[in-house]
């Protein structure tokens, strides 16, 4: 992202923020309009920088972290170009995004409607025999998110088979 695109970002992040976290709607209606990969990757740096502010800011992460999150879920398919890239650095900037996510609220992708889609990206990626050993660290960083699946019981039986098998 530009230098400048960043300072006002970061200058106006609560109100940015804020009007994410109450509007995600509009995260839905304009990433449904990613037409190459490089607006895929503003778009994937954006929301990264977005959430990287949220995290930060106890209040605005409390009020509008999890409605935030729902909205970068619900456009996950979008984000598919990204991750099945060849260049590293595309399916870098994915798992960076998820990581972010998890650190909002790392409950939410249990329940929601994205969650087989974001986990069989995630085993796709974690056995991807092209990626490096610090990629894959990067992964294994986001393993105990998914190995504790096995023990919330909130979480359906059919999830919870598919992934202790």
């Amino acid at each position: 992202m530009a230098t400048v695109g960043t300072y006002l970002l970061a200058l106006f992040k609560h109100q940015i923020t804020s009007w994410l976290g109450t509007t995600p709607h509009f995260i839905i209606n304009n990433i449904g309009e990613i037409k190459t990969v490089d607006q895929c990757r503003l778009i994937i740096s954006f929301l990264t920088i977005v959430l990287d502010l949220c995290s930060r800011e106890k209040d605005i992460r409390q009020q509008y972290g999890r409605q935030f999150v729902d909205g970068i879920y619900i456009c996950w398919p979008l984000f598919t170009p990204l991750y099945r890239s060849i260049n590293i650095d595309d399916k870098l900037l994915i798992v960076t995004l998820l990581t972010k996510t998890f650190i909002i609220d790392s409950r939410l992708l249990i329940s929601h409607e994205q969650f087989d889609h974001i986990s069989q990206m995630y085993l796709s990626l974690l056995v991807d025999k092209q990626l490096n050993l610090t990629f894959k660290t990067r992964l294994l960083d986001l393993l105990p998110f998914f190995a504790s699946l096995d023990t919330d019981e909130d979480l359906a039986e059919e999830k919870r088979k598919k992934w202790s098998d």
